[in-house]
């Protein structure tokens, strides 16, 4: 039971941070519970379902103004089928590399190139001429690790300045990302899914409308980014320190 106590904290404290910036669940999530000895696999049935379920009220939650229609079609186009790829590369076994480290060290130059102004206009110069390769390595990454998260914030809060606008179209490609993951999951290896892939998403959803979304309707347009700068560097932090 004291496992599970510790997967409903996990959980609830990781619910606030997706509901705040549309990511947290599984970039916070997946090398946390791989710590406490769980499995990939494992660690996706209890992480996927509330992921799933805070990016859904999040893409519903705001007018279509808001939505990059040609950003959500090239997510789909190119990244489904690197999640695809990266999925089934994990699951058949195959997989005995660690890319933890690597991408830690990504997303810390990444945070560097956002807050410096010259920097940042490579940056989504450098996005607007390789997008689709882009979102093709992004989802390959998530397929592997969960770790597609971190490329999915830096690339739209390159292309949007807006909060709203930001979270949303991070929830769109979060929640593509969950559901390719899920329906693999239920095809391959139904059986590892338990009674708790149904009592998490309750949770988060709770937490959702109780705590993560009045944080996020009081802050500021400059302090979001300047917190999701802080998530990016926190994030490749952890990933360098657990991987080394």
């Amino acid at each position: 039971m004291d496992s599970y106590l510790i997967l409903i904290i996990i959980i609830f404290v990781l619910s606030v941070i997706q509901s705040f910036f549309g990511v947290g669940l599984l970039v916070f999530g997946t090398p946390l519970l791989l710590i406490l000895g769980y499995s990939f696999e494992e660690s996706l049935t209890f992480l996927l379902p509330s992921s799933i379920i805070i990016s859904l009220i999040q893409t519903l939650a705001y007018d279509e103004r808001l939505t990059s229609s040609d950003l959500h079609k090239k997510i789909s186009l190119f990244s489904v089928p690197g999640i695809i790829i990266g999925l089934l590369f994990v699951l058949s076994d195959v997989n005995t590399f660690n890319i933890g480290l690597v991408v830690g060290l990504i997303l810390l130059t990444t945070v560097f190139f956002r807050n410096i102004k010259y920097l940042f206009l490579i940056l989504k110069k450098i996005f607007n001429s390789n997008l689709n390769i882009y979102l093709f390595l992004m989802g390959i990454i998530h397929g592997v690790s969960n770790m597609g998260g971190g490329f999915l914030t830096i690339l739209v809060t390159s292309i949007f300045d807006n909060k709203n606008t930001q979270r949303r179209n991070i929830a769109f490609g979060y929640l593509i990302f969950g559901v390719t993951q899920i329906i693999i999951l239920l095809i391959l290896n139904f059986h590892i899914f338990t009674f708790w892939s149904l009592i998490f998403p309750i949770l988060s959803l709770v937490v959702y409308y109780s705590v993560g979304n009045l944080i996020f309707k009081k802050i500021s347009e400059n302090s979001y980014n300047y917190l999701m700068s802080i998530l990016i560097f926190l994030y490749g932090i952890v990933l360098i320190i657990i991987n080394i």
